[in-house]
């Protein structure tokens, strides 16, 4: 069922006090399609709040953030600065800009733990078509680095850093005609790569982060065990098994 509270309701039902949030990196030019590769976290919370049955986005000022919210206690978050690589010329005080939107954002919804939060951001060490789901604050995807270290706490202070899911968008290559780190994030996904990122990527990720918080018993529509890769596209080829053949 929808949330058609105020926020600060919703965040303490359903999660004994405490929202769980995820962040999606990235910018406006998320509703492009095919997906822009550096925008691809903002596009993944965006199409869970379609696909899930979220509530409307609203503009907080308070968070710095668009917010979607469920019933679950689930909050979906736009921040309103974009992070580094999102836009040509990006700088360090753009970065320092959506480090500081993270920490507002996770402040006003009450989040006290770093382990109720994930932050949704493009990967470009995996291929368009796959995912990864990492704990802590090392070796975080230039385009992610900032937010993750802002939400980060200290050492002594116990797990270090939010749940990251890194989506694969494919590497701009080494040579010397490949393009910049923030032009290739500004550059569409080829439309095969963008359908297995948005049909296949998108719902196992989702799901897995439901299951991870809430537990393995949580009904879901199984997509994290029916991913397609962008492989396997040669549905005319595929053959039904025989009915008495059984694996």
């Amino acid at each position: 069922h929808m949330c058609s509270r105020d926020v600060g309701s919703c965040r303490r039902s359903h999660t004994g006090g405490m929202a769980r949030c995820v962040l999606g990196l990235g910018g406006p030019r998320s509703a492009d399609y095919p997906i822009r590769r550096a925008h691809v976290g903002r596009a993944f919370v965006e199409h869970a709040a379609q696909a899930y049955g979220f509530g409307p986005w609203r503009p907080i000022s308070g968070a710095l953030a668009d917010i979607c919210e469920h019933g679950s206690g689930i909050v979906l978050c736009r921040l309103w600065a974009p992070s580094v690589g999102h836009a040509h010329g990006a700088t360090l005080s753009t970065s320092s800009a959506s480090a500081n939107a993270a920490r507002q954002c996770i402040r006003y919804l009450g989040v006290r733990s770093t382990s109720h939060v994930a932050v949704a951001l493009a990967d470009t060490r995996r291929p368009c078509g796959q995912f990864t789901a990492v704990e802590g604050s090392a070796h975080v995807p230039r385009w992610g680095a900032e937010v993750v270290a802002a939400l980060s706490p200290s050492k002594q202070s116990g797990p270090q850093g939010p749940l990251r899911l890194q989506i694969g968008v494919g590497s701009p290559g080494r040579l010397v005609t490949s393009p910049t780190l923030e032009d290739y994030g500004e550059r569409a996904m080829i439309p095969r790569d963008a359908a297995a990122v948005r049909e296949s990527v998108f719902p196992a990720a989702f799901e897995w982060l439901i299951k991870h918080w809430v537990g393995p018993m949580a009904i879901t529509h199984g997509d994290v065990y029916r991913r397609r890769l962008p492989q396997d596209t040669r549905r005319n080829e595929l053959r039904l098994l025989p009915r008495n053949l059984r694996l």
